[in-house]
């Protein structure tokens, strides 16, 4: 399974959704993810106080990430959320150290997305 990581180019942590200048692509096949890729972004907040939807930028970050189950981020506004959920990208929230947080990701996931569920949320591979 996929799983895509908000981050800055800058950090090794979790970022806000709307301050990611970069995701990282993570592949989760066992109980150590491999980095696939990091795809560099335009941040999705551009610093307007009315924090409206931009779909644009919406769909910017959504192509950046094509492909993955599951997104970590710190924090994420309520309609980017309800957007990737409609689109078939679970949101994760975690501030936890990465491998800590795309453990957590992986464990919260839809169990038809992972093979390893066996139909229950928590994958076999724990």
């Amino acid at each position: 399974m996929r799983i895509a990581v908000a981050s800055s180019t800058t950090s090794m942590h979790t970022e806000h959704f709307g301050l990611a200048d970069c995701f990282k692509i993570y592949e989760y096949r066992s109980t150590v993810p491999k980095l696939i890729k990091v795809v560099n972004v335009v941040p999705y907040s551009q610093s307007d106080p009315s924090h409206r939807f931009d779909i644009r930028g919406f769909r910017y970050i959504l192509n950046a990430i094509n492909g993955c189950n599951a997104i970590v981020v710190a924090q994420i506004g309520v309609i980017p959320e309800r957007e990737l959920k409609n689109c078939g990208i679970d949101t994760v929230k975690s501030s936890a150290p990465l491998i800590q947080a795309l453990k957590i990701a992986h464990d919260q996931v839809r169990p038809e997305v992972c093979r390893h569920s066996e139909g229950k949320r928590l994958c076999s591979l724990n």
